[in-house]
């Protein structure tokens, strides 16, 4: 019993500290597309994050004053090694309801979801 209790509460350790990682990754991540755009005029940076039961979703746009899109990125999967991945599908669109359809021709119903939650809070 005594080696279970060790076992789970290394388990749980791990765990921690990856999640730390993870947190730690996305922060650096944001930090660095702020710094990019820091002094300049008219961008905004926007995200959104859509759960599941198991993983999680996130879609990160930096848009600029007519609302088109200047970067792109998203992050799915099960691990703290998910890594933002650029989603050049949608650059240069503009964030209205066509992106929706762009958005629908994707396989991932969580990045389709965010992309019309960013649109319906920014339209």
């Amino acid at each position: 019993m005594a080696n279970l209790a060790i076992a789970l509460t290394v388990i749980i350790l791990f765990q921690l500290i990856l999640s730390l990682y993870q947190i730690q990754y996305y922060q650096r991540f944001v930090k660095n597309l702020v710094a990019n755009y820091q002094g300049k005029n008219g961008y905004r940076l926007i995200s959104e994050v859509v759960k599941s039961i198991i993983a999680s979703t996130i879609v990160i746009l930096i848009v600029n004053k007519e609302k088109r899109i200047v970067e792109a990125y998203y992050l799915k999967g099960l691990t703290v090694f998910s890594k933002f991945t650029l989603f050049d599908k949608i650059i240069g669109e503009e964030l209205n309801n066509h992106l929706v359809d762009v958005a629908k021709s994707e396989n991932h119903k969580a990045i389709q979801k965010a992309i019309e939650s960013l649109v319906a809070k920014n339209n």
